[in-house]
C-alpha cells in the first residue's frame, strides 16, 4: 500500500495529472486503518509475552515510519493543488473516513 501511494504521488507531483487523486486518498486512509491494527495488534503480543519489547519498539517504529512516509509522499501529491482544490480534498477526506466506519 505505502509503495503504490509513492507511486501515485511521485506520478502525480511530475505530471500534475491529478486523475489517482481518489486513490492516493484511499489508500492513505487504509495505511493509517492498518497502522492502528498492527499497533493494536502488538500490544496484544506484548501484553502476551510473546514477543519482547526491543523487538516490540523495531516493529512498532518501522510500522510508524511506513505510515509517516504515507503521509509524506500524499502531502507531496497535493502540493500541486491550489487552494480549492486542497479544499475539497479535505472534504473528500471525510466522506471517505465517514464510508469506511
Amino acid at each position: 500500500m505505502v509503495n503504490t501511494v509513492v507511486q501515485y504521488a511521485l506520478h502525480m507531483f511530475s505530471t500534475q495529472d491529478e486523475s489517482r487523486l481518489e486513490d492516493i486518498l484511499r489508500l492513505e486512509d487504509a495505511v493509517d486503518r492498518k497502522e492502528r491494527e498492527l499497533q493494536n495488534a502488538h500490544l496484544e503480543r506484548l501484553t502476551r509475552n510473546e514477543c519482547t519489547p526491543e523487538a516490540g519498539m523495531i516493529f512498532s517504529d518501522i510500522v510508524s515510519g511506513l505510515e509517516r512516509v504515507s503521509d509524506h509522499a500524499t502531502n507531496i501529491a497535493f502540493s500541486v493543488l491550489d487552494e480549492e482544490e486542497q479544499k475539497a480534498v479535505h472534504d473528500m477526506k471525510k466522506l471517505i473516513r465517514e464510508e469506511e466506519t
